[in-house]
């Protein structure tokens, strides 16, 4: 490929004489001639125009932007489907508030919790029951990364409140994300752009999944099929209560054009209540007095739940009576559409007797994937014709690391074994899906944290390979005596 080349005043002068020898009959190129000083001149013009374009060309290269110039280029150049540069995101998490009191204890929404000098604040009201405890959702009064902490390490009750003795979190707190680094944003738009090729290749959808994030738990019954504004492509102007950190596409070799789509929110789902994941629904009527020659029906709630039961049910006068999968219909759990192998007669009724359907980042991702077709223009779907994409989550591979440091003579050796637990933790809980744990890996966070001399680990004892479809994180066993 070309490439610009900056020359300078003296190659420039030497081409220009050259040229001028050879194609005149001008000789008089000696130091001080009138011929050589005008073509001296114009050599050094020659030489600032070369040097302007080589500025030009930098600020045009998006690699060498500073942020307000990237910022500015990507909503100048890009369409509006790419995201722009993500905020910093305030850590959420649930704590839990407990007494040893004979008395109800309320505590009210903006209490002060914290871990160490991070601080948290309560996002809801609560009332702590007669000696027992009581969940309650909390997020970082400072927005970034630096909210993320590990499970059980908030316990400072910054409020006083009489009665209230106790808070921890029982997991990690790892949702909280610095604004995107230039490197970071380029590297999206990158993916985006070689997406362009083709949006059922794999890179395409695993981009897309990238830009999901929700902006309110789905965690009540099911009204409508639309999603509404609980999907929302991901914006740092838009709140959300969780976005797609990692994704990645499994093509199934058996069943070609069958692909599942893995998702995860940073933690594996980890702490997020079931019934903000899926719901259980029941008796779902796709027709109650069929026409004469119908085939085809899609469920209200979709994708279906994968690896969870699903009762189809016809009704010809006889009574309900369980159809068969494979046999007496097929069904795409992902975008829930039925297809009958024989068509319903006059007066036949259909229903779902019983299926789950799931919410939050599954069913926003899937949603996308598919696309609206009353709204093609904020759904356009990215599945190609023909395709089945299902979207899931991954299943966590928990991460045990047990192990001693030595420290030099002047740190203290129970910090830097909280610093080498944390450092390992964060690791863990950053490794994309599919990725591999990788033993020397471990080795070198430990050995990076200040005041450790050596380290010797008992577990793991070696990489761990970590299957496609599933995601390390850490264990409940971070131990570095």
């Amino acid at each position: 490929m070309a490439t610009f080349q900056i020359r300078g005043r003296d190659e420039i002068l030497l081409r220009m004489a050259a040229r001028l020898l050879a194609r005149t009959r001008l000789t008089d190129l000696n130091e001080g001639s009138g011929v050589l000083q005008t073509l001296a001149a114009t050599a050094r013009e020659v030489e600032d125009i070369h040097v302007q374009v080589a500025l030009l060309l930098d600020l045009l290269d998006p690699e060498k932007m500073d942020d307000d110039a990237l910022d500015a280029w990507a909503a100048a150049v890009l369409p509006s489907k790419v995201a722009p540069r993500r905020g910093a995101t305030y850590a959420t998490t649930s704590v839990v508030l407990g007494t040893t009191g004979a008395a109800l204890v309320p505590v009210p929404r903006d209490s002060i919790v914290g871990a160490g000098s991070t601080l948290y604040k309560t996002t809801a009201s609560v009332v702590i029951p007669i000696g027992g405890t009581i969940p309650v959702a909390a997020q970082a009064l400072t927005s970034g990364a630096v909210g993320n902490v590990g499970s059980g390490t908030i316990t400072r009750r910054v409020t006083s409140i009489p009665g209230w003795d106790t808070v921890t979190n029982p997991v990690a707190v790892v949702n909280g994300e610095d604004r995107e680094l230039n490197s970071a944003f380029l590297d999206r738009i990158k993916r985006w752009m070689r997406a362009q090729a083709g949006n059922a290749v794999p890179s395409a959808l695993e981009s897309l999944a990238l830009t999901i994030g929700v902006t309110e738990h789905a965690d009540s019954t099911p009204t409508a099929v639309d999603p509404g504004t609980v999907v929302k492509v991901y914006e740092d102007t838009t709140p959300t209560v969780r976005r797609v950190r990692y994704s990645k596409l499994v093509e199934d070799w058996w069943w070609p054009g069958v692909s599942t789509l893995y998702v995860d929110d940073g933690t594996g789902f980890v702490g997020v209540p079931a019934g903000q994941m899926y719901v259980a629904l029941a008796d779902e009527v796709l027709t109650a007095a069929a026409l004469g020659g119908e085939r085809r029906f899609q469920t209200t709630w979709w994708p279906h739940e994968l690896g969870t039961a699903f009762t189809l049910q016809k009704d010809s006068g006889g009574g309900w009576v369980a159809l068969t999968e494979g046999v007496d219909y097929v069904r795409n759990a992902g975008n829930g559409w039925i297809v009958l192998a024989v068509a319903l007669a006059v007066g036949d009724a259909l229903r779902v007797h019983a299926y789950t359907a799931s919410l939050d980042l599954i069913r926003a991702v899937q949603w996308a994937i598919e696309g609206d077709p009353a709204d093609r223009i904020t759904w356009p779907g990215w599945r190609g014709s023909g395709l089945i994409v299902y979207v899931r989550r991954p299943t966590i591979v928990p991460i045990d690391v047990i192990g001693t440091i030595t420290t030099a003579y002047d740190y203290d050796h129970a910090a830097t074994a909280t610093d080498c637990e944390a450092a390992v933790t964060a690791y863990l809980n950053t490794l994309p899906i599919g990725a591999n744990v990788i033993w020397a890996q471990l080795i070198e966070e430990i050995m990076a944290v200040a005041g450790v001399t050596d380290v010797t680990l008992s577990t793991p004892t070696s990489s761990v390979a970590v299957p496609d479809q599933n995601v390390a994180r850490a264990g409940t066993n971070i131990i570095l005596g």
